[in-house]
């Protein structure tokens, strides 16, 4: 199936009976503007209708009746109609020219016959180098071409040259509302916004357009439609046809009048891009066929002439081909917007075509003169919205008439979003592509089918030029000193780029030296001020609402060394609802504030070294996020389970003016109930605090949970069991939370519990991170030890929460039960008996296991049973007397990778995977005669093919 024009032809309808819908050239009476019928009325045929076509004459010769296509074309195994001589390859970036000619000659030397290579034009400089490859006929398929090409490395891709034509779909009602589809798209108030420019060009890629370039005059012996006459700037074509760039296939010419045929020119029907003019393109032949080749040098040749806008109202079944999306890829890059009919054949998403399902492309369904879905049009997600496509009255020719004719199909509601993408460009929304086709989604009417049929409704050009209310979403910085002068930058969207046509004010004070960089980017100079003021901004008479992301606060005069309580004037409050103030004797001064709304904030200009912020601590206490001019310095949890006042936290900056902001985030400790911040005072100082002196060393004993030289930050709960040791332990899963302790010794024991909720615990000695020690175990045991010895002296040891979890644990618990200070290391502790030559199994006391391992039992094991683990850093050993150890485990099919080592150094990386499950595999690794020590540990790395990484251990067996 190829590439169909996406308006619904109707060969009868311009010949035979006078009942059909058609309109002649000397129509002149009626225009889009004219029709006074509102939109929502329902549809009623017009009486009488407009005269017959009239005949068209040549330049020269004749035009050759009944056209052929000169395309060969086969049927491909998937359905799909292609070139039958010819594929399309393109090369990877880099290529060279002489790479690309090697390419071509490596594939003739494995068999491809080529007749010749012909390079296919790229929109940018850059791009992927394209070529058609034309096949000498009937010597290499165009199958095996592909396979060959596609095996060079130095190929992007290589595929068929897809063949695309018009869709004859017939309609079965026939409406005669004289252009009804203009008033119900808002165009006469779209026109009283903009009629666009004839610098902005639209580029029909289609059959030939009836224009200037033709070799056929008009009735007046003028070349062209007098509809479309001073439209066309510049033709060509990309197919073979005696009729040069003519349409004489009686699609091309329509669709290019719905895009804008000549307007208010007292003759015809009006076209939505008013004074906006046209590229004539060629790309389908007389027959209303054509190939991604042709579409792809279309493409190119527009880029290349300046289109900003591309309609294509063709398309055809399957994916989008690569060099058709290369070629929109780079148009799109360019700054054009392309524009493609969803189809005619009814269907919904299996029914996509391209070039409209093609990526940067906007895709346009088809609804009738009463909203809904024309019977006619593809619809599904991927098409983004809807235009008229039923009863279309516009220019018409083919290769013996011309005229005025209506027509059914989506090849005419694409252009109308041609058109308005054309106008768009010269309103504050033509920044970009991108920019262009979010505006006519965005302002397109919920007609019935939006958000099933179609994402984005039917377009509405009134209200996508409409130039909507500012909206304001951010400004910074957001403080600035009372006499103006800050340069603010404002974001948001529907601002103008054109100079003085954005108006900035903070409250009642208009801004100075505004400029707009893009409809959603100003920097502005703040006026002189007071206090909290909000900023909006107007354009066009229409001002952006007051909120609370828009507020700027003119900081009052910076202050020296100095309490500064809640109730000063130095401080400045902002936020949408206001800070509450509450009395109690054990405040700072007697009074504080408090709110919980984001983005509530305290503000304070010093001139100092160290600011202090006083602050209280409660149950539903948040984070306040702390910024020292405009950097963030601190997320301070403000949570306790009781009330704590008067809670200090210090800054130092260098010695200076600076401004402190504290903010209410929104956010909150897991065990908080609220998101307040409680200000009580800041506190200036000249000059930054000395640091605290360091806590007071403990020496050799042991410190319980409970013991006062234990400190700990962030959230811990208590909880009482008599297995551990003294009676309690703390937990937490508060990431960086952290208990700590100042010794003097020569190691210090962390006592801790690991269970199935436990995570990675962080321990840090003096600062540095000495181990990351897991917690995790299936069941839970109590009062495990780790050992850290250190040179004797004082050092601090801190074990902190890292957020981190082994992959079977179910959280990232760490539970601290005490620490141990010795005054000296622990002697190592004695090597384990060497055991002699025999068989050692899983459960034999020698074989020491260390993390979480788990037995099961099978008949086929050594000894009836193994044990296994998934376990990081998991290992089991054996100290043996003798000349060679064997392991013994098992293969299956979440094997992992095992690391071996024999006395500390790794002697194989064994890989334990296999398809299905291997009983008593053995290894056996040789050593000199005399006690050494085996350790197989869990390495976890795996064989790609594994689904996991589990070590399955069975035996040792030892030998002299």
């Amino acid at each position: 199936m190829g590439l169909r024009i996406l308006v619904v032809l109707v060969a009868s309808l311009l010949f035979a009976n006078s009942s059909y819908a058609y309109a002649s050239g000397g129509v002149s009476a009626a225009s889009a503007g004219s029709t006074t019928t509102p939109a929502s009325a329902p549809y009623v045929a017009p009486s009488p209708l407009p005269p017959p076509l009239l005949p068209l004459a040549p330049i020269g010769q004749p035009p050759k009746p009944g056209p052929t296509s000169s395309i060969k074309t086969v049927t491909l195994s998937d359905g799909r109609v292609a070139a039958a001589d010819r594929i399309v390859v393109g090369f990877r970036k880099g290529v060279s020219d002489a790479d690309a000619q090697d390419v071509h000659r490596a594939a003739a030397a494995a068999g491809v016959a080529t007749q010749d290579v012909r390079p296919i034009a790229n929109p940018r400089a850059g791009d992927n180098d394209l070529a058609a490859v034309n096949l000498a006929s009937g010597l290499t398929s165009i199958e095996r071409a592909i396979q060959v090409y596609r095996a060079d490395a130095r190929v992007l891709f290589a595929e068929p040259d897809y063949v695309a034509h018009v869709t004859d779909t017939p309609s079965d009602t026939y409406f005669a509302e004289f252009q009804w589809n203009m008033t119900r798209i808002g165009m006469p108030a779209a026109w009283s916004i903009t009629h666009g420019s004839g610098s902005i060009y639209i580029a029909i890629l289609d059959c030939g357009i009836f224009d200037e370039f033709s070799g056929f005059v008009a009735a007046d012996q003028l070349p062209g439609h007098p509809d479309l006459r001073g439209k066309v700037v510049a033709a060509t074509s990309f197919v073979s046809s005696p009729f040069g760039t003519h349409d004489a296939c009686g699609h091309g010419s329509h669709v290019a009048g719905i895009a804008s045929a000549a307007t208010n020119n007292g003759t015809g029907v009006a076209g939505v891009g008013w004074d906006t003019r046209l590229l004539n393109v060629k790309v389908m032949d007389d027959t209303g066929t054509g190939t991604s080749t042709t579409l792809v040098s279309g493409i190119s040749w527009a880029v290349s002439h300046s289109a900003k806008v591309i309609n294509m109202s063709l398309g055809s079944a399957g994916s989008c081909p690569a060099s058709v999306q290369a070629a929109i890829d780079s148009a799109w890059a360019s700054g054009v917007v392309l524009v493609a009919a969803a189809g005619n054949g009814g269907g919904g998403a299996n029914a996509a075509e391209w070039p409209a399902r093609c990526n940067h492309v906007l895709s346009v369904a088809a609804t009738d003169q009463n909203d809904v879905r024309a019977t006619f049009s593809t619809y599904g997600s991927w098409v983004n919205v809807a235009a008229p496509g039923t009863a279309i009255l516009s220019t018409y020719a083919d290769s013996t008439q011309y005229g005025y004719a209506q027509f059914d199909g989506t090849s005419m509601a694409s252009p109308h979003v041609a058109g308005l993408a054309a106008l768009l460009w010269m309103s504050v929304y033509g920044s970009s592509p991108d920019a262009v086709m979010n505006r006519i989604k965005a302002t397109a009417d919920p007609v019935a089918g939006t958000g099933t049929l179609w994402q984005s409704g039917r377009i509405n050009a009134a209200a996508a030029l409409s130039t909507a209310a500012p909206v304001i979403t951010s400004i910074s910085p957001s403080s600035g000193p009372p006499g103006g002068g800050t340069q603010v930058t404002i974001t948001g969207t529907d601002f103008s780029r054109l100079a003085g046509a954005t108006v900035v004010r903070f409250g009642s004070n208009t801004a100075s030296g505004v400029t707009c960089a893009s409809v959603q980017t100003c920097t502005v100079i703040s006026p002189a001020g007071v206090g909290s003021v909000y900023v909006t901004a107007t354009v066009a008479g229409m001002t952006s609402v007051e909120t609370g992301v828009g507020v700027f606060t003119y900081v009052n005069p910076t202050v020296g060394p100095g309490t500064y309580e809640d109730t000063n004037t130095a401080l400045t409050f902002t936020g949408i609802l206001p800070w509450a103030s509450f009395s109690d004797a054990l405040n700072s001064g007697g009074t504080a504030k408090f709110n919980g709304q984001i983005g509530s904030e305290i503000h304070l200009t010093f001139n100092g070294a160290a600011i202090t912020l006083v602050h209280l601590k409660q149950f539903n206490g948040g984070i306040a996020r702390v910024s020292i001019d405009g950097s963030m310095v601190d997320e301070l949890d403000t949570y306790n389970p009781t009330r704590l006042y008067q809670q200090q936290k210090t800054y130092t900056v260098a010695a200076g003016v600076h401004t402190v902001t504290v903010a209410v985030s929104g956010n909150k400790n897991a065990a908080s109930s609220g998101t307040f911040v409680l200000f009580d005072a800041f506190i200036v100082a000249a000059e930054a605090p000395p640091p605290p002196p360091p806590p007071a060393a403990v020496g050799p004993g042991t410190y319980e949970d409970t013991n006062a030289a234990v400190t700990f930050s962030g959230s811990w709960t208590t909880f009482t069991n008599a297995g551990n040791s003294g009676g309690s332990a703390k937990f937490s899963n508060q990431t960086a939370a952290a208990v700590s302790l100042t010794f003097d010794g020569g190691a210090i024991t962390l006592v801790h519990l690991k269970q199935s909720n436990g995570g990675i615990a962080t321990v840090s000695i003096d600062g540095t991170v000495v181990d990351q020690l897991d917690t995790y175990n299936t069941t839970q045991i109590m009062q495990q030890q780790k050992t850290y010895t250190v040179a004797a002296g004082v050092h601090t040891v801190t074990v902190a929460v890292s957020g981190n979890k082994n992959a079977a644990s179910s959280g990232t618990f760490v539970l601290f039960d005490a620490f141990i200070v010795a005054a000296e290391a622990p002697p190592p502790p004695p090597p384990p008996a060497a055991v002699g030559p025999g068989t050692y199994e899983d459960t034999n006391a020698a074989v020491t296991f260390s993390g979480s391992w788990t037995t099961f039992t099978n008949a086929g094991n050594s000894g009836g049973s193994a044990k296994f683990s998934n376990q990081t850093a998991a290992a089991v050993s054996l100290t043996f007397d003798g000349g060679a150890i064997t392991l013994v485990h098992l293969k299956q099919s979440n094997g992992g990778i095992a690391t071996v080592s024999i006395d500390g150094t790794v002697v194989d990386q064994l890989d334990t995977y296999n398809t299905t499950q291997i009983m008593q595999q053995q290894k056996t690794y040789t050593v000199a005669a005399g006690v050494h020590t085996v350790t197989v540990a869990v390495s976890g790395n795996k064989n790609a093919a594994s689904s996991g990484t589990f070590v399955l251990f069975d035996a040792f067996i030892g030998q002299p």
